[in-house]
C-alpha cells in the first residue's frame, strides 16, 4: 500500500506522480506531493485565492484513498432550500454539525455529492450529502466508498427513522432499510449488503389523515424542534465517539439509556419500532 498523506505539501516538492482526480472540477490533473510517497491516487484542491501560491498554480494534496482508517460519514437528505429543515433532512443537519464541530470544510462536489475531508480525532474522515435526491442516495455513496476503497464497515450512514419516537438517537452495526428509500438505494449499490453502521434519528409516525410522504417533508413542530436540538448534539457526539473510541465501544454505550422525548409534537408517536 502507498504512503498516502492528507494535508497541505512543503515549499519545493518535486511532483512525482499524477493525482486521479480534481475534487473541485472532477477533472484529472497533477499536484505536488512529499517524498514518502511512492504513489498518490487522491485530490486535490486549489489554494485560496489571493496567495502567492494560489497564483502559481499549486495545489493542496489530500491522498487519502486506501487510508487504513478512513471513514465515510454520510448524512441523508434532499438537496435545495425547499427540503432545509424538514424531518427528511435531519441527516444532512447532522453531518453539517459534525463537520462544523471538527473544522472540515463541505464544499467541495464530487458523484453528485457534497464532500468534506479532515480528520476527527486520529481517524481520516470524508463527509459526504448526497445531492441526488434521497431515493438515489446509494449511486454517490456506492460511487464514493469504491473510490476511496473504504470498506462497508466504515461506512456510517445517518438517517431520519420513521420508527422511532420523535428525537431518539439510535446506533446499529447492521440491518435493512426499514421503509426508507434512501437506505434502499444504498443497499442496492452495496450489491445487497446491509452490514454497514448507521445512526438513526427518529421523527415519529404521522397520526392521521397526515401521510408519511408529507409528514417526512414537513418541518419540525415548534416543539419537536427542542428535542430535535438535543438530539443533533447527541448524535454528534456519537458519531465523534465512534472515531475516537471505536465502534464497538460507542455503541455498547450510546443505546444503554433510551431517552424519551420531553415534548411530543402533533404528529409524533411513542411507539419504538425495530428496524430488522
Amino acid at each position: 500500500m502507498p504512503t498516502r498523506l492528507l494535508g497541505r505539501p512543503p515549499h519545493g516538492v518535486e511532483a512525482r506522480g499524477r493525482i486521479r482526480l480534481c475534487l473541485e472540477s472532477g477533472r484529472e490533473g497533477c499536484g505536488d506531493f512529499g517524498n514518502d510517497a511512492d504513489e498518490v491516487v487522491g485530490e486535490t484542491l486549489p489554494w485560496r485565492r489571493g496567495g502567492s501560491e494560489a497564483e502559481q498554480g499549486r495545489t493542496q494534496l489530500y491522498a487519502v484513498e486506501g487510508t487504513k482508517d478512513l471513514w465515510l460519514v454520510v448524512g441523508l437528505g434532499n438537496p435545495g432550500s425547499k427540503y432545509e429543515a424538514t424531518r427528511h433532512n435531519i441527516g444532512f443537519r447532522i453531518v453539517d454539525e459534525v463537520a462544523r464541530s471538527n473544522q472540515i470544510s463541505i464544499k467541495s462536489s464530487k458523484a453528485k455529492a457534497q464532500v468534506g475531508v479532515g480528520n476527527i480525532g486520529a481517524k481520516q474522515v470524508i463527509v459526504i450529502k448526497p445531492q441526488t435526491y434521497m431515493n438515489l442516495s446509494g449511486e454517490s455513496v456506492g460511487k464514493l466508498a469504491r473510490f476511496y476503497k473504504v470498506p462497508r464497515d466504515k461506512v456510517l450512514v445517518v438517517f431520519d427513522d420513521l420508527d422511532l419516537p420523535n428525537a431518539q438517537v439510535k446506533l446499529k452495526l447492521k440491518g435493512g432499510p426499514g421503509g426508507h428509500n434512501g437506505m434502499k438505494s444504498i443497499i442496492e449499490h452495496f450489491g445487497g449488503k446491509n452490514d454497514f453502521p448507521r445512526l438513526r434519528i427518529g421523527i415519529g409516525r404521522p397520526s392521521p389523515p397526515i401521510t408519511v410522504v408529507k409528514h417526512v417533508l414537513q418541518r419540525f413542530s415548534k416543539e419537536e424542534l427542542e428535542d430535535i436540538d438535543v438530539a443533533v448534539v447527541d448524535a454528534v457526539k456519537i458519531v465523534e465517539s465512534i472515531m475516537i473510541n471505536g465502534l464497538e465501544k460507542t455503541l455498547s454505550t450510546c443505546n444503554n439509556s433510551k431517552k424519551s422525548p420531553t415534548r411530543k409534537g402533533p404528529n409524533s408517536t411513542t411507539q419504538n419500532g425495530s428496524q430488522q
